[in-house]
């Protein structure tokens, strides 16, 4: 009964959505859904006559399906139709979606508390209940679902189910499929815990240092800074990354040294070959189908990792949490616990989660859609020790709902032109202030604020919870 009421609610949301406004741009197709929506035009004549670069190949699968599908039908294929088409397509994939959710935590043996709170978690967001609708020309939610699949058959231990589920992904989202061959290769023995409390060490600073060079570095290749208050910016935001990067190492409650021992000696010289193997073939076929240059490159990539993060102070924070809502405070609020969760998920699943959090730093929140499951996966696990009060449960469903800003009107009058006149000002800030680096310091500042009185509220709330004995 609680299922069909949380599923209810979700579809009623989705619906209303669906029916709703549509980005301003290109007919309902968006900047990048433009390219997207061409391959659901005409998937095989582009592609025998032009080709499509390696960011199309990594992200072709939803659309050429679109088309294949349309064609099988002999339906119209102008851009109104291809419109419904996808937004059916979403709507079909977050069912699959729902059902691998309840499968995870059926597996996990949750309690109805918790199953409550994960599926606000997981789809009481603004990629869920906005995004996916209002610009539907965009792989994000299929990766999304598929990342939720994902983590389904990695917690059954499915693999051959894993492998298909990551090589269609690998065509929908580009760390798909590296992750499910991580998932499937590495070993999966628990990491070493601590005996001791936790206590700072100085190689603990390490990590956060190299980060510090790199951005350095980084900066000064690529960097835009002009005047003294951007390099205090970015200052300031190093400071803060390097701070978090040391408190994470510090109170993760695992023995970085003997689990990096461990991990040397039961890696296997056979498993990690198929492990490059696979990863490598993958990269060469989509090398192979691609043509011409993508305009997303290697430089693109060191800004977006090294530069983008310390721009402005904890924007790799403010970033997720306006697309995915009280999951990003509950993670950093519970860290320590989750932390045991990963590293009794295996060493293999280790190395993917500190990978997953290096892609986290990335300031648009679109790259961390497929991490988005991991993360559920983990508060559901990790916060299952805990007596969470209903009461309490229901207060953070609400809350998380309404930060998604599923009630939210982005269109107005004059917005697709401020897109591209004033994109720092309103009303072009109705929709760019969920992206990062795209928001107006006044928005960034509002979201900094609301991000910290949040972490405060559960900070608070979580001395309220009363542990479960361990037995």
């Amino acid at each position: 009964m609680t299922r069909l009421l949380l599923v209810s609610l979700l579809l009623a949301i989705v619906i209303f959505q669906i029916q709703g406004e549509k980005i301003p741009i290109h007919e309902g197709a968006g900047w990048e859904g433009l390219s997207l929506r061409g391959i659901s035009e005409g998937f095989m004549e582009h592609f025998d006559d032009e080709g499509y670069d390696a960011f199309l190949v990594h992200r072709i699968l939803p659309f050429a399906l679109v088309n294949m599908v349309f064609g099988l039908l002999e339906f119209d294929m102008d851009p109104e139709s291809l419109l419904h088409g996808i937004l059916i397509l979403n709507f079909l994939f977050l069912l699959l979606g729902c059902y691998w959710y309840f499968r995870i935590t059926k597996k996990l043996r949750s309690s109805t508390k918790m199953e409550i709170l994960g599926f606000a978690l997981m789809f009481g967001t603004f990629l869920v209940l906005k995004l996916s609708w209002y610009e539907p020309f965009s792989p994000a939610l299929f990766a999304f679902v598929l990342g939720i699949g994902q983590v389904n058959y990695f917690v059954r231990y499915e693999k051959t189910k894993l492998f298909l589920v990551s090589l269609l992904g690998g065509f929908v989202w580009p760390s798909l499929f590296p992750i499910g061959m991580m998932l499937i290769f590495l070993p999966n023995d628990k990491v070493i815990f601590k005996e001791e409390k936790d206590k700072f060490q100085i190689p603990y600073l390490f990590p956060g240092l190299v980060l510090g060079v790199l951005v350095v570095l980084a900066s000064r290749f690529y960097g835009t800074a002009v005047g003294v208050f951007d390099y205090l910016g970015i200052a300031l935001g190093l400071g803060f990354l390097i701070l978090l990067i040391t408190l994470a190492l510090t109170y993760s409650g695992i023995d970085w040294r003997r689990s990096m021992q461990l991990f040397q000696k039961k890696i296997k010289a056979e498993r990690l070959t198929f492990l490059l193997i696979s990863v490598a073939s993958y990269f060469v076929v989509i090398y192979l189908l691609a043509v011409g240059k993508s305009d997303f490159s290697f430089q693109s990539f060191l800004i977006g990792h090294f530069l983008h993060p310390v721009q402005r102070p904890l924007v790799f924070l403010t970033s997720p949490f306006s697309f995915y809502g009280i999951l990003i405070p509950l993670t950093l609020v519970f860290f320590s616990r989750i932390s045991r969760e990963v590293g009794k998920l295996g060493l293999g699943f280790t190395l993917v989660f500190l990978i997953m959090l290096m892609f986290g730093l990335y300031s648009d929140a679109l790259w961390w859609t497929n991490v988005i499951p991991f993360l559920v996966l983990l508060i559901l696990k990790g916060l299952r020790r805990y007596t969470l009060l209903t009461k309490d449960i229901w207060v953070l469903c609400v809350l998380n709902v309404l930060l998604s800003k599923a009630w939210y009107q982005i269109n107005t009058d004059g917005l697709s032109e401020a897109l591209v006149e004033h994109p720092q000002a309103f009303p072009a800030q109705r929709y760019l202030q969920h992206f990062g680096l795209l928001q107006s310091d006044g928005v960034y500042v509002v979201y900094l604020a609301v991000l910290l009185l949040v972490l405060g509220f559960i900070f608070l709330g979580k001395k309220r919870y009363a542990k479960a004995p361990s037995g």
